[in-house]
């Protein structure tokens, strides 16, 4: 709980700043302990905090990304993906290479919440740039996500 307090003291330290805290997750926070996920516990005890939702780690941490999308969309104004063969040291790969099923995970964002679609690529088995402008293709040319060009 320790995680939680300090989660719940830089809320308190931010209110009326007009900045939001997010909670941005890896694996750990999506494997069950004493039958509870970590996020959740964290977002239960702190309601003013967001999930900045990271839908390959929720993927490797043993969690469906589109029901866990689904599930917390009204928390999560901001989704990191990312993509790759869920299999560690494997390097990623570009959005829409690897195994997870990008349209249904972003469909299962609530529109009206989500405002960021934000390729994360921790490594990558082909060029850094050339991984992120294929992620920036594909989200853009299967309308997916808006773009900024």
């Amino acid at each position: 709980m320790a995680a939680v307090a300090k989660q719940q003291k830089a809320v308190e330290l931010l209110a009326g700043t007009g900045i939001s805290f997010g909670l941005h997750n890896h694996w750990a926070e999506f494997e069950a302990v004493d039958g509870k996920l970590p996020e959740d516990v964290m977002l239960d005890n702190v309601p003013e905090l967001f999930a900045q939702l990271d839908v390959y780690w929720v993927a490797k941490g043993g969690q469906d990304p589109v029901a866990t999308v689904k599930r917390l969309a009204d928390r999560a104004p901001v989704l990191h993906i990312k993509d790759g063969p869920l299999d560690p040291p494997q390097p990623m790969t570009a959005v829409g290479k690897g195994v997870l099923d990008m349209p249904a995970i972003i469909a299962a964002a609530d529109e009206s919440v989500l405002e960021w679609v934000i390729v994360e690529l921790d490594s990558c088995g082909t060029d850094m740039m050339e991984a992120v402008k294929d992620s920036y293709d594909y989200l853009v040319g299967e309308g997916l996500a808006i773009g900024n060009k």
